[in-house]
């Protein structure tokens, strides 16, 4: 649907004069100008000539939920976190699966959308995207790249200018390759200052992106011309342990899940009315959940 166009005009023209017949009005004080409301035209172009990469807002809303109030707080008093999130550089968030990462990941991106909306002028910007096995869309590591430019694009100063620029330099006609998407996003990066990118599940990667996502790793670790932040969740895989063995790391061990655990089973025993038969052995059903569980 096309975009109104909005006519601003220039001033009221003056008194007409004296006389039998007043003279003609003064001229308004400044011209007309038509200004074509485009920025949503603009970015439908653009989504529409990068195919469409998963929005991830419902995968975000989505994993919020899974949040049980109470855990997680360990983590955001890790020595490693407060270290990461003040100061620019890559963190690993390493554990097993269904140890909480994604979780972990939503709860971190939703406190860093809340510190840019108390911010009266915006300090820093924040990407985000979930590589995940079940949908071939969320594998690709060039498919996640197009989702982080087109989200920071949308917090630029000049808003979608360098894509747009790309997508007119193509003229609409080819995507961008591997390096391409490397190049706007150090634009992007180069324009914003202070960056948080949140990139959850590495090895939910397609196998055949695997290298390529590290390669991109190093590549924004290597990054120095403006503050980025990029934080990074996997799986333990070998190929991550050789290639990450110089960023700081938090690893999610049993001893440490298991404060989740307690604090998920002794919340689930006061307000789910279902386990009222619980409650008076309360203590005993937490140590043997968290005994059986054994961090996981």
């Amino acid at each position: 649907m096309a975009q109104p166009t909005v006519n601003i005009y220039g001033g009221t023209g003056g008194r007409g004069g004296d006389g039998d017949t007043g003279g003609a009005g003064g001229t308004g004080g400044g011209p007309i100008v038509n200004i074509s409301m485009s920025v949503t035209q603009t970015e439908e172009k653009l989504e529409k000539w990068l195919e469409y990469p998963p929005n991830m807002k419902r995968k975000q809303h989505e994993t919020e939920k899974l949040r049980s109030q109470g855990t997680g707080k360990w983590f955001f008093k890790h020595r490693n976190f407060i270290k990461w999130i003040n100061n620019p550089g890559v963190l690993w968030v390493e554990g097993p699966s269904g140890a909480g990462k994604s979780v972990l990941s939503s709860t971190l991106i939703k406190g860093l959308f809340g510190m840019q909306a108390q911010s009266i002028a915006r300090t820093f910007a924040v990407a985000f995207f979930y590589f995940d096995f079940r949908t071939k869309d969320t594998q690709s590591v060039e498919i996640a790249l197009r989702r982080i430019i087109l989200q920071l694009s949308a917090q630029a100063p000049d808003l979608h200018k360098t894509l747009d620029n790309h997508y007119n330099l193509l003229a609409g006609q080819k995507l961008p390759d591997y390096q391409d998407l490397v190049s706007l996003l150090l634009k992007l990066l180069q324009q914003l200052g202070q960056t948080y990118v949140v990139l959850d599940a590495l090895d939910e990667c397609d196998s055949n992106n695997v290298q390529q996502i590290v390669r991109l790793v190093a590549e924004l670790k290597a990054w120095a011309e403006t503050p980025l932040h990029l934080c990074i969740t996997s799986q333990p895989r070998d190929v991550f342990t050789k290639s990450f063995a110089d960023v700081t790391r938090i690893a999610l061990q049993a001893d440490i899940m298991n404060t989740d655990i307690k604090s998920f089973i002794t919340t689930e025993l006061k307000t789910n009315s279902s386990l009222e038969p619980w409650k008076p052995r309360a203590a005993q059903v937490t140590k043997q959940v968290t005994r059986k569980a054994n961090g996981m």
